[in-house]
Order: structure tokens, then C-alpha cells, then sequence
């Protein structure tokens, strides 16, 4: 897995590649979790287009970091969702913490 990082005009952008699972989450979480704490982002983006997995592990890691910025009052797009992977979001929690934004990709 790997995560191209953009910081612009107050927004984080994420773009993340290939898997997002038991096997990449915490590389994930590891170089996040700083950023956004360090930087006390209000506004993510966050580009599925690329995954080609994610399991509850996962997803449980896109919640926390989610988490995280809604504590500081800001909010979570997700962006880029294919059919597969929009099948298994469907059945998660996490758009009870961002917002589903799947239409265009964000750069």
C-alpha cells in the first residue's frame, strides 16, 4: 500500500493505492494519525479510486483517523469509490463519520 499526501489550503488530500487491510493499516495509521494530529486538520479528502482492497481492519482505520479530525470540528470526504469496494463500505459504520463523495476523483 502506499499514500500520496497533498496538504493545500487547509485540506489534507489522500490518495491511497492498491489495499487498505490487516497487512497495511497500521503503515496507514502510522503516517497519518501525526499529520493530522500535528497539523489539527479539519478537512480531509480521502481517493478510494486506487484500492482494490479493504477489509474491516481497514475501514476501521479510516474511521479512527475520521475520528480524529471530527474531534476537531472538520469533516471526512471519501471520494473515488468503486462498486466492489462500495459494497463493503455499505455494510461498515464509516459514513456515519464521513461524507460519501464518489462521484470524480480528487487529485
Amino acid at each position: 500500500m502506499t499514500t500520496e499526501i497533498k496538504y493545500k489550503k487547509n485540506i489534507l488530500y489522500l490518495k491511497i493505492n492498491e489495499s487498505l487491510n490487516k497487512d497495511t493499516y497500521y503503515n496507514f495509521e502510522s503516517e497519518i494519525v501525526p499529520i493530522v494530529l500535528n497539523l489539527k486538520i479539519n478537512k480531509l479528502n480521502i481517493n478510494l479510486s486506487k484500492v482494490l482492497n479493504i477489509d474491516d481492519i481497514g475501514i476501521n482505520s479510516l474511521i479512527k483517523v475520521s475520528s480524529i479530525i471530527n474531534g476537531f470540528n472538520g469533516e471526512v470526504d471519501v471520494r473515488g469509490i468503486n462498486n466492489s469496494i462500495r459494497n463493503i463500505l455499505n455494510e461498515s459504520d464509516l459514513f456515519d463519520y464521513c461524507n460519501d463523495l464518489s462521484e470524480g476523483e480528487i487529485h
